[in-house]
């Protein structure tokens, strides 16, 4: 009788962001790229026609018999034990009869969710016979480098691999020859100082974590499908197949999307390869060199991929641009069709957690992580059928949720609506903020009106910050501080929706606005 082995690996964001050095942070992630895909399975004895799916660290194999499925599990466990030290595996297998696959891969998934509370968190090590600890994680040290520095084996792993990280693998496929970058060769770059961040308060990174929504449902809707329409076994197999494989390529294809955006704005200015957008007080100059006996010049993007899963991105970039590039990934997951997905519009949301170059990595992708999650709820209790975004500027303390980050209440519309289109006027909208609120045209802050009167802007944020005690009293807050300044500029005025500050619920983007002014570039062919 047939089995089926379900494989969910946990702890993922934990391994690979376990160094604060970016080199660490991408070799890590290509040694989960690996051994939770099909390379990794194949390495374990996993023959091609047995994987269902392999995405994002789960797997659904089937194999033939109860014999070949303890052979695997333990080669998958050994796989692991010895390669991935510090993850933590679930395996769960199920038997199933002819025409039962589709109710078996429901039990499964239920066996895996619960096997998964059921699991017991690794157990520390006592530091018996261990006179040194990582300099990296604070672990017990198993090796040294090749700079004689002790580290634990995870560490060891990651420095094992940074032979030539600059653009690795299936990286390097998105960025194409000098003849699309104004003659520049394209490189990822593998150090943050290389990000293209500016020194001063510009300095800022940001680790960006956009995820499609609802793609389990999805699945699991093939699978009532199946069993609803009592489809046969290699049926389904197909499907499945399909559906991972447009996921994936869903993924990359909003990746690629990415690149291309920067690329599109790439120009040499005095001789330098700069970034510009519509703001050309946030245009910034991209790290480059020219390295000896080469003629061609390299230059560094700003932004880093992490990590690609079935259907989540994971990126590091400039500051400047984190929020412009996660919407113009959500997007793509919006306007891309793929009939193996399901009949419906796929969406995305996104979460940007703008911080300091040098806070720790986990920190900041647990809060962008938060943040996705954040505008995943949001989402559906406004019953958007588009995506969302939310973000942050600053590290969160440890342990404090988003909505204890949010003590402005009202004084705020995040998270944002991501539309389809790049036209939009309603203020619960991303592109409304940019491009109206944060734009130059009449009403806008960066209009004559506004520009030469950055602190009245502040002075109007900081006066929305009362709605936070009552609606009301932010409102009047706003009012008394325009007519006082419309004795001298009678024009002075905010776009029609908030024309008081406040939306029509009771919420205003103000603050939203004001914290994004000299950090939000735009990068599409407009200048404002």
């Amino acid at each position: 009788m047939p089995e089926l082995i379900g494989l969910d690996v946990t702890g993922i964001q934990r391994f690979i962001f376990a160094s604060n050095r970016l080199r660490d942070v991408v070799s890590a992630s290509e040694i989960i790229e690996h051994e939770t895909g099909l390379g990794g399975l194949r390495d374990a004895g996993v023959r091609e026609d047995e994987v269902v799916i392999a995405a994002g660290g789960n797997a659904t194999l089937v194999v033939a018999d109860q014999g070949r499925a303890r052979d695997l599990i333990s080669a998958i466990s050994r796989r692991f034990i010895d390669q991935l030290p510090g993850l933590d595996v679930v395996l769960c297998r199920q038997s199933y009869g002819s025409g039962e696959l589709a109710p078996a891969m429901l039990y499964l998934q239920e066996q895996i969710v619960d096997a998964k509370f059921a699991v017991r968190p690794t157990a520390p090590g006592l530091n018996l016979a261990v006179a040194a600890r990582c300099a990296v994680t604070g672990a017990e040290a198993t090796a040294l480098d090749r700079n004689h520095i002790p580290v634990c084996r995870p560490v060891e792993l990651m420095r094992r691999r940074e032979s030539d990280l600059t653009s690795p693998g299936g990286w390097a496929s998105l960025l194409g020859g000098p003849d699309l970058w104004d003659g520049w060769v394209p490189e990822f770059p593998a150090e943050l100082d290389r990000l293209g961040r500016t020194r001063g308060d510009r300095s800022l990174i940001g680790v960006v974590h956009v995820d499609g929504n609802g793609i389990g449902s999805r699945l699991s809707a093939l699978l009532d499908q199946a069993h609803d329409e009592a489809r046969d076994d290699d049926w389904l197999r197909g499907r499945i197949r399909d559906f991972s494989v447009a996921m994936r390529e869903l993924a990359w294809d909003a990746l690629a999307r990415v690149v291309h955006r920067i690329r599109d704005r790439v120009a040499t200015v005095g001789g330098d390869p700069t970034l510009s957008g519509r703001f050309a007080e946030l245009d910034f100059v991209l790290s480059h060199e020219r390295r000896r006996g080469e003629v061609d010049a390299t230059v560094m993007l700003p932004i880093r991929p992490i990590l690609v899963g079935g259907d989540d991105i994971t990126f590091v970039c400039d500051g400047r641009v984190a929020l412009d590039l996660a919407a113009t990934a959500a997007r793509v997951f919006q306007t891309s069709e793929r009939p193996a997905l399901g009949d419906d519009p796929v969406s995305a949301c996104a979460g940007v957690a703008i911080v300091r170059a040098h806070t720790p990595f986990i920190r900041a992708y647990e809060l962008a992580e938060g943040l996705c999650r954040s505008a995943k709820i949001h989402r559906t209790a406004q019953k958007w059928t588009d995506g969302a975004i939310d973000w942050h500027i600053g590290a969160a303390p440890p342990g404090v949720a988003i909505d204890q980050l949010r003590t402005v209440g009202r004084a705020t519309c995040r998270p944002y609506r991501i539309g389809p289109t790049d036209e939009s006027d309603e203020v619960d909208n991303f592109t409304w903020l940019g491009d109206t609120l944060l734009g130059a045209d009449e009403g806008g802050l960066r209009h004559p009106m506004w520009s030469d009167r950055r602190s009245k802007i502040r002075r109007l944020a900081d006066a929305t910050y009362e709605g936070h005690i009552s609606v009301d009293r932010g409102r009047t807050a706003v009012n008394r501080r325009l007519d006082a300044w419309r004795v001298v500029t009678p024009d002075l005025r905010l776009p029609v929706p908030i024309h008081d500050g406040f939306t029509s619920d009771q919420r205003s983007p103000l603050l939203d606005a004001v914290e994004l002014l000299d950090r939000h570039q735009i990068l599409d062919k407009e200048r404002g």
